[in-house]
């Protein structure tokens, strides 16, 4: 990865191994350590412009460096390798994300993530593709809840924690279509979950709690 920045005299691309070690950018190099070169820069520019443009590093601000770059610098969500960029990943699907830690994105159903009105607030809320443990799942994240919630992936939230995945399409209800039956308690955007060719059904959110009803089996 080449580093387009420079700050006065001092260059991170023609930098030295020694000041790269001890300046943290080393460690933004690694994919798994840090995600963005901007935000480490932005950082160092901050804590010293007269030592950067002068080409010193002091071990003082060499340190204050590595603990930004390791520790303050968020992490993005965890992506499963299934045509997913993590950098075209939306903040507020990011957000979501980091509300279940031990979930990682999964995009074996296009598109990875939905968005609609589903509580009727007015605002966008939104349902992703989630995978734990080997068992897939969608977390939905309501823009009238703090806490997000889970369906599928050992969840017992609509379903039995050991019920099998089986939906291979989803796609966003309107709340104001007439396609469906509607149950009715559900007046806002809806999920329909299909298993392509032999049934689907309707998750939808009450007013209180999601539910879930069988369309076709």
């Amino acid at each position: 990865m080449l580093l387009p920045y420079s700050f006065g005299s001092w260059n991170p691309r023609k930098a030295s191994y020694r000041e790269l070690r001890f300046s943290g950018l080393i460690p933004m190099w690694l994919k798994d350590t840090l995600l963005d070169a901007k935000v480490f820069l932005k950082y160092a520019l901050a804590m010293s412009k007269s030592d950067i443009a002068t080409g010193k590093l002091p071990w003082g601000t060499a340190l204050i460096a590595v603990i930004l770059s390791s520790v303050l610098v968020p992490t993005k969500a965890q992506v499963k390798p299934a045509g997913i960029d993590e950098y075209n990943v939306p903040a507020e699907v990011d957000s979501c994300m980091k509300t279940s830690p031990k979930l990682t994105l999964n995009g074996q159903i296009n598109p990875f993530y939905l968005s609609g009105d589903f509580d009727g607030d007015g605002k966008l809320d939104f349902a992703i593709q989630v995978e734990r443990s080997g068992s897939r799942g969608i977390l939905i994240c309501l823009s009238s809840r703090k806490m997000s919630m889970l369906v599928g992936a050992g969840s017992s939230l609509v379903w039995p924690s050991n019920q099998e995945w089986r939906f291979d399409a989803w796609s966003i209800v309107p709340k104001e279509s007439k396609e469906i039956s509607r149950p009715a308690k559900a007046n806002h955007d809806a999920i329909l979950l299909d298993v392509k060719e032999a049934a689907n059904g309707l998750l939808y959110w009450d007013g209180s709690a999601l539910r879930w009803k069988q369309l076709t089996d």
